[in-house]
């Protein structure tokens, strides 16, 4: 016999049973109700051998009711003939009612057996879909408590599901990340919110890994929690990437300064030394403009130098802006003294139009004037000789609007949405290029949104020109006023004694050169130590040290020389080829008034010497 045949027969076998027992229980109430009610024990049998078997043992319990009630129960005249016609109506309604009711629990039968598999093969479905994703998929309970979690948690763990009790997060979580798991949980609970954090979990072997879990709730249309279904994804490997880029940006970063700081030492004394020559004795027309060529090439390395330092910081949300309420003509006057050299070069012919009343902008007028100075820039770079720049600046409601437009060869549609992005260059010409990194434009943007506002670039197509505009917030407050014309007169030069002290021998002599010959008293030692005696038996007026000195560094000769009695007034510069915020920062602690960064222009300097220089302009 198969087992399903066997199955059919118990269920038919219990039909039979089931009326046994209601004849059985009939007949124990016989005294109590004689031949009233014969069939009150089976009706509840016929329904629940419906219920439990189907409807085939339910018709067979129905049949046996009626044989064994009639036999039983009811007055006969013969085998089947019924003596009262009554009870003979009464067995009538009795099979009609009954088969009824057979038909309606069978209904309900089925349908309770199709939602039950249809319940059952969603579930196993979800169990097939836990155990195929690649993470540990549970379910919890509005009040928290796991109600399922699938095998790779426990294969993870190395926990028997009996484990699994409340307690194993203290055997699981990392204690560093325990409480923060706890707390965060609690309260997403608490308020009904999804739940997401990124903690160590112990492996069965005692490694710890990092996972990120997300939970969210499901809610009822009254809003209350019903479950929650979370997932825990194993981001270890992805953790480790993203330490490893760390790592590798910040030995970029180191690279950078360090690449700059060796720049740096080199053109320092090409500088000092393009000065003296240009300051010293009879020249030639040959002579002067070798000099002029030498003088812009080393200006265009030093910007080069220090747009890649720019960048790196702004790209890590490190550049410091010294904001103050400036004139937006004095930036875009900055801008053109910077590229005026370019611009005589090339022959262009450059038209400014600034508003008569000032605009004032909440900026650091050294960086506002750094963006200008490259847009102007790259406008002397893509135009050609004897073309046509325009700068125009002007106040658009709260907004202080600069446009510089060229007709130079423009910008290609395909390139007009990527020329801020870094390294992005367009293949043009030689002939109309100076060279470049492609970090320029991407330096304009970053400084001007780290000011609030925007730039935008615009041209027609190639051989149409372009045009790139600036737009600032008006600084809150101001009015329109009149621009005051000329600059205060400077204070007249003043003698002064002057000790250099760098190790590097060419930049320290040639630095001294250089400002003997404006006119003051300088000498030149190698040395920190030899800085510190040199200054007790010379008392300077002006020290500038080197901070990278082996034996003993400028930060540690300066806070000896500040210690000394005589060293009050004296002013201390650093002159290095390290010039980030943190080095600026250090310098201050140790007692330097200044910090320079490696090329100095004369002009800075002799205005730091006078005293007439501010920090801005020093840092510029």
């Amino acid at each position: 016999m198969t087992r399903r045949a066997g199955r059919i027969l118990w269920r038919y076998c219990g039909a039979v049973a089931a009326i046994f027992v209601a004849w059985l229980v009939r007949w124990s109430l016989s005294p109590a109700l004689g031949e009233h009610a014969p069939y009150v024990t089976f009706v509840g049998a016929v329904l629940i051998t419906t219920w439990l078997s189907g409807l085939g043992p339910g018709i067979l319990a129905l049949v046996l009711s009626v044989f064994v009630s009639t036999f039983a129960f009811l007055p006969r005249t013969g085998l089947l003939q019924i003596t009262h016609p009554p009870d003979a109506v009464g067995l009538a309604l009795f099979v009609a009612v009954v088969a009824i009711c057979i038909s309606v629990t069978e209904t309900l039968r089925r349908v309770h057996e199709d939602r039950g598999a249809a319940l059952r093969l969603s579930e196993e479905r979800f169990r097939h879909l836990t155990e195929a994703i690649p993470s540990i998929v549970w379910v919890a309970a509005p009040h928290g408590t796991i109600t399922y979690v699938n095998d790779k948690w426990f294969e993870y763990t190395g926990l028997a599901p009996g484990e699994n009790e409340p307690g194993w997060p203290g055997r699981v979580l990392h204690p560093d990340d325990h409480q923060r798991c706890v707390d965060q949980w609690s309260r997403s609970l608490r308020e009904g919110t999804e739940y997401e954090i990124e903690v160590r979990n112990r492996r069965y072997d005692g490694v710890y890994r990092w996972f990120v879990t997300r939970a969210v709730p499901w809610k009822d249309s009254a809003g209350a929690v019903i479950s929650w279904f979370g997932i825990t994804t194993d981001i270890h490997e992805q953790k480790e990437m993203e330490a490893r880029l760390r790592q590798a940006d910040h030995l970029k970063d180191e690279f950078l300064a360090t690449l700059a700081h060796e720049l740096r030492n080199p053109l320092a004394p090409l500088r000092n030394s393009l000065e003296v020559m240009r300051r010293a004795g009879e020249r030639g027309p040959r002579t002067d403009a070798a000099l002029t060529i030498m003088e812009r090439q080393l200006t265009q390395l030093v910007r080069l130098v220090d747009d890649l330092l720019d960048l790196s910081r702004i790209t890590r949300g490190r550049i410091e802006l010294r904001k103050g309420r400036i004139d937006l003509a004095a930036a875009v006057g900055d801008a053109l003294e910077t590229c005026r050299s370019q611009i005589e070069v090339r022959r262009h012919r450059v038209s400014v139009d600034l508003p008569a009343e000032a605009v004032f902008v909440d900026a650091d007028r050294v960086r506002l004037a750094q963006v200008f100075t490259n847009l102007l820039g790259n406008a002397c770079k893509y135009t050609v000789r004897e073309g046509n720049i325009r700068i125009r600046a002007e106040r658009q409601g709260n907004e202080a609007v600069v446009r510089v437009t060229d007709d130079g060869i423009g910008i290609g549609s395909e390139m007009l949405s990527n020329v801020f992005d870094m390294f992005s260059q367009e293949v043009r010409s030689q002939e109309l290029t100076e060279g470049g990194l492609g970090i320029g434009l991407c330096l304009v943007r970053g400084l001007v949104e780290q000011h609030g506002g925007k730039v935008e670039a615009r041209s027609e197509g190639l051989g149409c020109g372009s045009e790139f505009t600036v737009r600032l917030p008006v600084a809150l407050g101001t009015v329109p006023a009149p621009r005051l014309e000329g600059d205060r007169e400077a204070p007249s030069a003043v003698r002064r004694r002057i000790l250099v002290a760098d190790d590097n021998r060419d930049s320290a002599d040639s630095l001294a050169m250089m400002l003997s010959l404006t006119g003051h008293d300088t000498r030149a030692v190698y040395d920190g130590s030899d800085a510190v005696e040199e200054a007790a038996s010379y008392h300077p007026d002006v020290i500038v040290l080197d901070v990278g000195m082996p034996t003993l560094d400028g930060y540690e000769a300066a806070r000896r020389i500040r210690s000394a009695p005589w060293s009050n007034g004296v002013v201390l510069v650093a002159l290095t080829g390290w010039g980030q915020e943190e080095d600026r920062a250090r310098a201050r602690s140790a007692g330097f008034d200044f910090h320079l960064t490696k090329p100095a222009s004369l002009e800075a300097l002799v205005k730091l010497i006078n005293g007439t220089a501010s920090v801005a302009e020093v840092k510029n």
